[in-house]
């Protein structure tokens, strides 16, 4: 009778490391398609957050028969303590609930519903209350913005455009040719340009909730002191805006990042400055210089500056335009043409992108 080895039969070490490395190719020609789906998905649900927030403004403007405000300030002279257009929109992104517990809150603690104080229970209340609408899910946690509280949670990726324009307060309401005015409240008559032609949000992406020296994250930072270009134009408004001047404005920017910045970009909803719920469109949207205010020392935008749209998504910015489109506009885009979809009345001759 013929006889068999029963010993099991296993792989030589030459067959396993073949195997292995098998496994290893197909992992790397695998992962690559993984993280890109996965990209492209964040990428879907963002565009869909910026449609929702569109909507959320046009539904508020035909509620009210305006846009919020870019700032709405209370009985406090102070800047700081307002309300960002975001807190006025919080009821068509299904956060009524939200809102009422703000207003319930001012009033419990003996402050009528517009006059806070910018450290009053509704700022503590707020910090930590994420509202996915305004969250990209593609935006990087590069750290976490600090309280005495925890961590704020409340942060802000879809501010609101206000022109072609330095963008703050001591601004001529001409000047602030923006969707929003940063103390007046805008109508879509007001928007003699087209709705189709005129931004109404844009993107940022979160900073580090730093003030740090010794380094600087161009997309995420933005530097302080820049000194704008004399007798440079400050809303295009007033003049044309070019690229040489922008570009000046920009190296002395770039020069003074890594000693004086910081990274409070979207840091809340509820904030109505720049970098936390505004942006303008004088540079182009993930503009090769940082983002970089004229103030040496503020925590946040309440100043002048060029605070452009920045985003995750590699080469584009997606933004809402006054019609409830919703568009990709490129970093290469021309400059002239973008700071003219930034306006709402310039009368520029300018193609939807």
């Amino acid at each position: 009778m013929p006889v068999y080895d029963r010993r099991c039969q296993g792989f030589t070490l030459v067959e396993l490391l073949v195997v292995i490395a098998i496994i290893a190719t197909l992992i790397g020609l695998l992962l690559p398609a993984v993280q890109s789906a996965r990209e492209a998905a964040r990428r879907t649900a963002c565009t869909n957050n910026v449609k929702n927030v569109s909507l959320a403004l046009l539904t508020y403007h035909d509620a009210r028969r305006a846009f919020p405000k870019g700032i709405q300030r209370t009985l406090d002279s102070s800047v700081f303590n307002g309300y960002s257009l975001h807190t006025f929109i919080l009821p068509f992104v299904e956060q009524k609930a939200l809102f009422d517990q703000i207003k319930e809150e001012a009033v419990m603690n003996g402050q009528p519903w517009m006059k806070p104080n910018h450290y009053w229970p509704v700022n503590k209340l707020t910090r930590h209350a994420t509202v996915p609408a305004f969250t990209c899910p593609s935006t990087l946690r590069r750290g976490e913005f600090p309280s005495d509280t925890g961590p704020i949670t409340a942060h802000c990726n879809y501010p609101g455009n206000v022109g072609s324009n330095l963008a703050w307060v001591d601004l001529a309401p001409i000047q602030q040719n923006g969707a929003f005015q940063l103390e007046a409240a805008t109508r879509i008559g007001s928007f003699t340009d087209g709705t189709s032609k005129t931004i109404l949000i844009g993107e940022f992406v979160l900073g580090d909730g730093t003030t740090a020296s010794g380094r600087f994250d161009r997309q995420s930072d933005v530097a302080r002191g820049g000194t704008w270009p004399a007798g440079a134009a400050v809303s295009t408004s007033d003049g044309p805006i070019t690229e040489a001047q922008l570009t000046t404005f920009g190296n002395d920017c770039q020069g003074k990042a890594s000693s004086s910045r910081t990274g409070y970009l979207g840091y809340m909803w509820v904030q109505p400055v720049n970098m936390c719920t505004l942006f303008n469109t004088i540079a182009p949207p993930n503009w090769s210089f940082p983002s970089c205010m004229t103030a040496t020392s503020n925590l946040v935008g309440d100043n002048r500056g060029v605070y452009p749209a920045r985003s995750p998504h590699a080469g584009i910015v997606v933004h809402g335009f006054a019609d409830g489109s919703i568009r990709t506009i490129a970093d290469s885009v021309d400059v002239g043409a973008y700071q003219a979809l930034g306006t709402r009345n310039g009368g520029e001759a300018v193609a939807a992108p």
